[in-house]
This record gives structure tokens, C-alpha cells and sequence, in this order.
């Protein structure tokens, strides 16, 4: 199956945006006398500066056609630049021009194997033209890049957003190697990705993302050593993903049990209630548990709180298929308009 969408986007690199301050400056009220203006700044490289800045200022603007001209005029003046072929390179990948992209990114990489911005744009470019095996290549090179960033400049040293760079590259590695089919490597990755501790990635989307490899055993797993369910109140969401987790493991019983709690929260809203009675109704279908279906189909119809289309449940990217479909069939046996149909348990084929 196709996995999650790799995470962030191309990236511009920032190289020559300090001295596109000192550009503005000069051109400001404060007017050095020439002769000092040179001495500031190299009169070819305020050139560089100026076509890069109007290049990404086209760009943005999506005249992509207008942006790379100015950038392939800078770099007449820089060729070997890294940064000006990594943000060509982004203008060509806008574009479509993905082999052009791609030539770009790797002659960026081979001036400046030290670049985090090209090396992540040319695995995000490898990604999307679905060659995955360089994807994963480059990803990991990225990974240890990062890993020496942080070694050669310890704690104090490490950039803003440096965690979040390294998480997403455990994460984009995991999904890159469960969709070769590499379970132990991507384990390991998604592991490594939560254990970074970074916000951007928390263990509702560690287990949601094991959950779309439809690994329901070891999704269960993560989320049972984070939630004490002795508690009396807990957050909807991580008590939906482990009923996720365990319908997905064929641990109905437990679901049943998961979904039965939620409409009691405090922090339940009418979208979770229902969402909860429709997961509740496929765990008890499934259980073989009439009498108990019928009375929550009761009281799903006094209240008129149950959805009729998995459409209607909020986000199920990450739902194991063969769980999406079985829900679908009960909610279309559950909302047709006869109200015998509502009261009658509903003849499926799993």
C-alpha cells in the first residue's frame, strides 16, 4: 500500500538573504559614498544577491518561467554555487522538470555534500518520482548528516528546528522502507523517530503510522505503555487509536470495551460520539452481539448521532483498508431510509 505522504517541502537555502539586507540598506535612506559601498560588499556578488532575491520573489509569485531566468543568470556569474543549483533546481521541480531537478540537486550535493537543503530536496525529488530505493538512499545520508551536526556541535550549538529535521528524517525513512517492504528497518526508523522526543511527532501518529502498515499488534503495543486506562478521564483521540489498534489486531472484545468509554469523556464532542457508536456497532457486529447492536441502533436513531458514510468519521487515511470497508457495509446496512432495516441486524460478508 502507498504510504503517508512525505513529510515537509522543497526548501530554499538562506545563504544570500544576510546580504540582501545589506542590499536594502544601501538602498534605503542611510547611502554609503560608493567607494565604501564597494568595500561592503562585492559590487558581482550584490549582483548574485539581487538576481537570487528577484528569482525567489518570481517564483513565489508562480511566474516560474520568469524565476529561472534570473536564477540561471546568477549562476553564470557563481557555477559552482550549491545554493544557486538547489534553488534552481526547486524553481525545475515546480515546474515538472524533474530530471532537470534532479540534475540540478545532485550537482548541489556533489559542490556541498554538507547540504542539508539540496540532499533533503533531491530524496523529497527521488520520492516523488517514486524512486524509492534513492529516496531512502538519500534520507539516509541526510539522517547522519544531521547526527554529526549535532555531535560537532553539541547541545548548545544545534540550529532551531534541528530536532524536528531529524525526526522527519526517521519518519520519511521509516515510510520509505515499509513501503519496500523492509518491516525491520522501518520499525526501527519509526522508533528512532519518537524516541527524538521532538512535538512533530507524538505517539498518536507513531501508532497511526503502524497502523497504516497494518500492524494493529504493534500499534496496540505503543500505545499500551502511554495510557492508563484506569484513569477515568482520558483524551478521545488516544483512546480512539488504541480501539483502531486493537479491531485491527482482531482484538474486538478489547475495542468494544475501548469504544464503549469514549461517549462518556469530557472531552468528547457530538462528532467523537458518533464516530465512537458506528466503531462500537462494527465491534459488536462482529462479536456476534445482537441484542447489544440493536440497543445502541436505538439510541443512535432517538438522537440522530451516527454517521451514515465513513466519509462522515473525520480522518481514516491511516485505517487499515479491510477495516474501512467493513465499516462502510455496516453503516450502509445501519442508515438505509426503511426503519426496518435500522432494527435489523445486518447480514455482512467479512
Amino acid at each position: 500500500m502507498k504510504p503517508l505522504e512525505i513529510t515537509g517541502k522543497f526548501r530554499w537555502h538562506s545563504r544570500y538573504f544576510p546580504a540582501l539586507f545589506s542590499v536594502m540598506l544601501c538602498a534605503g535612506c542611510v547611502l554609503p559614498p560608493s567607494e565604501s559601498g564597494s568595500r561592503l560588499i562585492d559590487q558581482g556578488e550584490l549582483r548574485v544577491v539581487s538576481l537570487v532575491s528577484q528569482g525567489k520573489q518570481y517564483a513565489q509569485g508562480g511566474r516560474i518561467d520568469i524565476a529561472e531566468g534570473y536564477y540561471r543568470q546568477a549562476l553564470e556569474l557563481e557555477p559552482n554555487s550549491s545554493n544557486i543549483r538547489n534553488d534552481l533546481g526547486y524553481v525545475l521541480a515546480a515546474d515538472r522538470r524533474y530530471e532537470e531537478a534532479r540534475g540540478m540537486f545532485e550537482r548541489a550535493v556533489a559542490l556541498d555534500p554538507s547540504s542539508t537543503a539540496a540532499r533533503d530536496n533531491l530524496a523529497r525529488l527521488h520520492y516523488q518520482t517514486g524512486s524509492y530505493v534513492d529516496a531512502a538512499r538519500e534520507y539516509q545520508e541526510l539522517a547522519d548528516l544531521y547526527v554529526e551536526l549535532r555531535v560537532r556541535r553539541g547541545a548548545a550549538g544545534i540550529p532551531a528546528g534541528f530536532q524536528n529535521e531529524l525526526t522527519g528524517a526517521y519518519r520519511n525513512l521509516a515510510l520509505l522502507y515499509g513501503f519496500l517492504g523492509l518491516w525491520g528497518e522501518s520499525f526501527c526508523y519509526a522508533e528512532l523517530a519518537l524516541q527524538q522526543g521532538s512535538p512533530g511527532y507524538t505517539i498518536s501518529e507513531h501508532a497511526r503510522y503502524l497502523l497504516s502498515l497494518e500492524r494493529g499488534d504493534l500499534a496496540s503495543k505503543a500505545l499500551e505503555g502511554v495510557i492508563d486506562l484506569e484513569k477515568v478521564d482520558l483524551a478521545p483521540e488516544l483512546l480512539f487509536d488504541l480501539g483502531l489498534s486493537y479491531a485491527a489486531a482482531d482484538r474486538w472484545t478489547d475495542a468494544r470495551k475501548v469504544f464503549q468509554r469514549i461517549p462518556a469523556l469530557s472531552e468528547t464532542t457530538p462528532q467523537d460520539r458518533g464516530k465512537a457508536r458506528a466503531l462500537r456497532a462494527l465491534t459488536l457486529s462482529k462479536l456476534g452481539a445482537k441484542d447489544e447492536l440493536n440497543e445502541l441502533i436505538d439510541a443512535a436513531k432517538d438522537d440522530k448521532n451516527l454517521p451514515c458514510a465513513i466519509e462522515e468519521m473525520g480522518d481514516v487515511s491511516y485505517w487499515p483498508p479491510n477495516l474501512k470497508e467493513d465499516l462502510n457495509i455496516l453503516l450502509g446496512e445501519l442508515c438505509r431510509d426503511s426503519s426496518t432495516t435500522l432494527f435489523k441486524f445486518p447480514t455482512l460478508s467479512f
